[in-house]
């Protein structure tokens, strides 16, 4: 969906973060999709061999077959609006007179798994598609996957209760926190990140404050989880290395609750380019010729805003373990 049209209400990708389905987005990234300026939050274009990339390229050819199949005509990539409820939207990948379809390509290194039945489909992708059945009106919704190679669709039909429910969720949700501007706390997600250091790009020196009242209870939290999370860390560590010494040349150990493995991995060839590279420059180049491509080359990598945290609490325990 389009940057801009995606701030003026939920879509089919936004609702299933709502309510907590989505594995891969959560509340905190659809407020920031909504609130934040388009240039804080785009990606970077995606790469030749980028999931995202063969994503685009796989599409049509998903919509095409799965028209093929169920006999339909659609018109692709339309923009989609419930005609009572205008925050309630969507892009459909592809749109008919009674039937839409939704496309998607799952590649080998996917952790999304479907199977025969419908309901092997991800809660997220299944929710997309009873939206869009209920924002569209259309009769039914064809979820056409290209998966690792093989074909799967699955038709989904229009219920009422649930997209009403979902309806509710989302115009309270929209109310909430768009209109009345009530906070969501963030999480690590890459568009919470990615965000704030494009939002805070910089800042000023010196300009050290102190914290407020409302303030220390976070504070505090995250320093205990600091000080507390070295030691798990180690701990784990330690445990791994007892672990390893139990297994000794056996491939690994199992029981009732799960099992551990300590295998060597295949041998690889690894091609040092750099230095490569840099032995052909001192060989086969003057000065001058090496000085103008390593120019070329060169770029200047923009800096970040470095997250640090300083207490004497964690300098003690640093030295306790040291």
């Amino acid at each position: 969906m389009d940057p801009l049209r995606r701030r003026l209400g939920i879509g089919g990708s936004d609702i299933s973060a709502l309510i907590h389905e989505d594995p891969f987005k959560d509340e905190s990234d659809v407020l920031i999709s909504k609130i934040a300026e388009p240039e804080t939050i785009a990606e970077p274009e995606p790469q030749v061999d980028d999931e995202r990339a063969e994503g685009h390229v796989f599409e049509s050819a998903i919509i095409t077959l799965a028209s093929r199949r169920f006999n339909l005509t659609v018109t692709p990539n339309v923009m989609i609006q419930h005609p009572e409820c205008a925050i309630a939207l969507g892009t459909a990948d592809a749109l008919g007179e009674k039937v839409g379809v939704e496309a998607k390509h799952v590649t080998q290194f996917s952790p999304l798994h479907f199977g025969e039945s419908i309901d092997s489909v991800p809660a997220h992708f299944a929710l997309q598609c009873y939206w869009y059945l209920g924002v569209s009106g259309r009769e039914a919704w064809i979820l056409a996957v290209h998966d690792r190679g093989t074909m799967r669709y699955y038709e989904f039909r229009h219920d009422p209760e649930l997209f009403n429910a979902l309806l509710g969720v989302a115009s309270r949700w929209w109310d909430a926190h768009v209109v009345r501007g009530v906070p969501v706390e963030l999480t690590s997600s890459d568009l919470s990140r990615r965000w704030l250091q494009r939002t805070y790009p910089t800042h000023k020196r010196p300009d050290l404050r102190f914290a407020h009242e409302s303030e220390l209870e976070l504070l505090n939290e995250y320093l205990w989880n600091r000080i507390n999370g070295a030691d798990l860390k180690r701990r784990k560590e330690d445990l791994e290395v007892q672990i390893q010494q139990l297994i000794a040349n056996r491939e690994g150990i199992k029981w009732v609750d799960g099992q551990v493995t300590w295998r060597k991995t295949k041998d690889r060839t690894i091609i040092d380019w750099e230095s490569m590279a840099r032995g052909l420059m001192n060989q086969f180049m003057l000065p001058t010729e090496r000085d103008a491509l390593i120019e070329f080359y060169s770029r200047t990598k923009e800096g970040s805003r470095r997250f640090l945290l300083t207490s004497k609490l964690l300098k003690e325990e640093k030295e306790e373990a040291a």
